[in-house]
């Protein structure tokens, strides 16, 4: 039967959202409802002045800059909403939005942080500092950028790993350190500074290619991926670490499905394992499933995209106290999901997606195919 489906996986629709801290938006009208969001091409004032805006207003920040060259990642310090990104040269850029109890603010776009050549990177903050994990194609290594997104030292060399996806790095708020997982079945440890400060290997996941991470207090429940050659079938498995990286359960199966392009994504931060999330795409000649995974149980979500696997693109995830929340790009846009509610169309022409909670806000960071960024509070 032909399938191509793009399976919208979504956990738990988001109840409303949650106001822990400021909120650098306007009140919660605006939202289109189950259609399409209505666009708002409001650049920042000259003056520099905060913009405020309603649920799912995609606000226009700035000018075009380049097609991006890959998946944007997206953190929260205390001061910065920071979207990472590779330019069509290879270089890893930055767009930043200063924070303020007055709204938003456009910071910088299209500054370089680290030339290239840049592969996969991956992400994470805490209030004071980011971290960045990027592989240049054969070597590892580690960026510490201040909490406005500029660098705040030189990149250190890890060693001959490659990462698993964008969502393999994670901050570990019980210890100050972050924690990442790497293609080839290891598990790293990182000071705040970048410095490795651990290294375990990790053998019962040596076959396993892609992967993505969640922390879960001081453990971590990994998701990974299984290519068994042809006809290619793909398995995804869970996997829980410890606070010293052992393996304490699993790898457990979740997942088994013949697919020629299997992509898995979690979001860095859960409450506990029965609040785990993750989403995963699977695309095969004649369809495209994307799922939504809460805990340990069956699909959340399940939604049809179209009739090939193009324009579709890597499932991102965030999740907040009202629950897990995803967004894909699909053929008729960039679509959000949510269980309890219909989907719906946030951009019908942005390319790059990429969600990050901040102050139990979930926002969205999208990028045209000429580069343009846009923001979007994101509610139900």
């Amino acid at each position: 039967m032909a399938k191509l489906i793009a399976v919208w996986l979504l956990v738990l629709s988001i109840a409303g959202c949650g106001r822990i801290g400021f909120s650098p938006f306007g009140d919660d009208g605006g939202s289109s409802g189950d259609g399409a969001v209505t666009v708002v091409d409001s650049p920042i004032a000259p003056d520099g002045s905060p913009v405020m805006f309603a649920c799912d207003d995609a606000r226009v920040f700035a000018a075009a800059s380049a097609p991006l060259g890959g998946e944007p990642t997206f953190v929260a310090t205390g001061t910065h909403l920071i979207a990472l990104w590779r330019d069509s040269n290879g270089n890893l850029a930055r767009t930043t939005w200063q924070r303020s109890p007055l709204g938003l603010v456009l910071a910088s776009h299209g500054d370089v942080v680290r030339a290239g050549p840049i592969g996969v990177h991956a992400a994470a903050a805490t209030a004071t500092q980011v971290l960045v994990a990027y592989d240049d194609g054969s070597d590892l290594y580690t960026l510490v950028l201040s909490s406005d997104g500029s660098p705040a030292g030189i990149p250190a060399l890890v060693g001959n790993f490659r990462l698993g996806s964008s969502d393999s790095l994670v901050a570990d708020a019980t210890s100050g350190t972050f924690r990442a997982v790497s293609r080839g079945a290891r598990a790293h440890r990182f000071a705040a500074d970048g410095t490795q400060i651990g290294s375990t290997p990790l053998g019962s996941l040596a076959s396993h290619t892609e992967i993505a991470i969640s922390a879960i207090g001081n453990t971590l429940r990994v998701y990974s991926v299984i290519d068994n050659g042809a006809p290619t079938y793909h398995d995804e498995y869970a996997t829980m670490l410890s606070a010293s990286d052992a393996i304490v359960a699993g790898p457990s199966p979740i997942e088994n499905d013949q697919a020629e392009n299997y992509q898995i994504a979690a979001p860095p931060v859960v409450a506990s394992l029965a609040t785990a999330a993750s989403a995963s795409l699977s695309a095969d000649p004649v369809e495209t499933y994307v799922y939504l995974y809460a805990g340990t149980g069956t699909p959340a979500a399940t939604v049809i995209a179209g009739a090939t696997g193009s324009g579709i693109g890597r499932p991102r995830i965030a999740v907040n106290s009202a629950g897990p929340v995803s967004v894909v790009r699909t053929p008729s846009g960039m679509r959000v999901l949510f269980v309890s509610k219909p989907t719906r169309i946030l951009s019908p022409t942005a390319e790059r997606v990429a969600l990050a909670n901040a102050d139990d806000e979930i926002y969205v960071a999208m990028f045209e195919p000429n580069g343009t960024p846009s923001l979007t509070r994101l509610c139900p």
